[in-house]
């Protein structure tokens, strides 16, 4: 039979009794007794007890809200005010003793589905803010784009993932060649671009979407040293930088949206090694980045192989149209071919 409301203050001795009997973190019952089992058993129908308990002690409470509370029929012609109120703690006192027993027997069983349980550190949402594991890229897939153009690399991917429009190197020149570590923050803040140049590996590229925003520089000359000093491969910023000198001169390569002196802040949120845009540009943890005087391309790791074995090919075509330049061979006769299939009148 279900319990009464009344009973419930005789459930949390009752609990704490089948605690008791049960088996510790990493213990058994006795070998043969099935205690430990009968233990777990008795809990669990305690606890569907107290469960059927708090429905109760919650729809009278709800009934409570449409009309006073009243002691049980043979209180009610006390008349007192004083041991009126006194049923009334009784009631709240078993109603609350449920609730406790109810939220101390879910922890036990190990459902804490508090809010706080579904928090980070400091009882902040981790979405937005949190730190993934680095991406590993294969070496040979990134050497094997190598001296390839990001122009006929995008020739070779339909001339469709070509990003990072309006991005510009600053360096001093050089190619950028390697795997994205990527990062995203709030614009004009480069708490979490820190924490991937500790992160990253040599030969990373720390690629920063800071949403296009020009108003707080994201990197500097201290931190251009540092990820230097690491052998990071280079930086790509859709945002703003700062001590150009210093990056002009240098030749580790940087491209970025524009130049602010304004200084950034270091507060967060972000996160890192997940999916960021760049000018439009899609770029995954992992890919690998290749930029020239050109702009910039991000080659999937999946795709990477063929891009390198197309993109070699179109520049041994390329360079034996340019021998034909040189010696005057070269056959022109496909423009008006193509000019006459397009149906232009020559």
């Amino acid at each position: 039979a279900r319990p009464a409301l009344g009973d419930g203050p005789r459930l949390v001795p009752r609990a704490a009794e089948i605690i008791e009997e049960s088996p510790g973190p990493g213990e058994k019952g006795d070998a043969g007794t099935g205690q430990g089992d009968a233990a777990l058993g008795a809990l669990e129908q305690d606890s569907a007890e107290i469960r059927l308990q708090f429905a109760d002690a919650t729809a009278e409470m709800r009934l409570g809200d449409a009309q006073p509370r009243r002691g049980p029929p043979e209180m009610q012609g006390l008349g007192d005010d004083d041991e009126a109120a006194q049923t009334d703690d009784i009631h709240f006192d078993t109603v609350s003793a449920s609730i406790g027993i109810l939220q101390f027997i879910g922890r036990l069983l190990g459902g804490d589905d508090t809010p706080a349980a579904k928090k980070g550190p400091g009882g902040h949402m981790s979405i937005g803010f949190r730190v993934r594991p680095r991406v590993v890229t294969s070496k040979a897939l990134v050497d094997g784009l190598a001296g390839v153009p990001t122009s006929i690399a995008s020739d070779n991917m339909g001339r469709l993932f070509a990003g990072g429009c309006g991005l510009r190197p600053l360096h001093r020149g050089g190619a950028l060649l390697g795997a994205a570590f990527t990062v995203r923050t709030r614009p004009g803040d480069n708490l979490m671009v820190h924490k991937a140049i500790d992160m990253a590996e040599p030969g990373d590229v720390i690629v920063v979407d800071a949403g296009g925003d020009l108003t707080n520089a994201i990197i500097g000359e201290i931190m251009l040293s540092i990820a230097a000093r690491r052998g990071l491969a280079g930086f790509v910023i859709d945002g703003a930088v700062r001590d150009t000198d210093h990056i002009g001169a240098s030749p580790l390569p940087v491209y970025a949206r524009g130049i602010t002196h304004r200084g950034p802040y270091k507060d967060g949120p972000g996160e890192l090694n997940g999916p960021v845009s760049i000018g439009g540009m899609p770029v995954m943890p992992g890919d690998i980045i290749i930029g020239d005087a050109d702009g910039l391309l991000a080659v999937p790791q999946a795709e990477a192989a063929e891009v390198a074995r197309l993109s070699r090919e179109q520049m041994a075509r390329e360079q034996a149209i340019l021998a034909s330049i040189a010696d005057d061979s070269i056959d022109r006769s496909w423009v008006d071919a193509t000019l006459k299939a397009r149906g232009c009148a020559l």
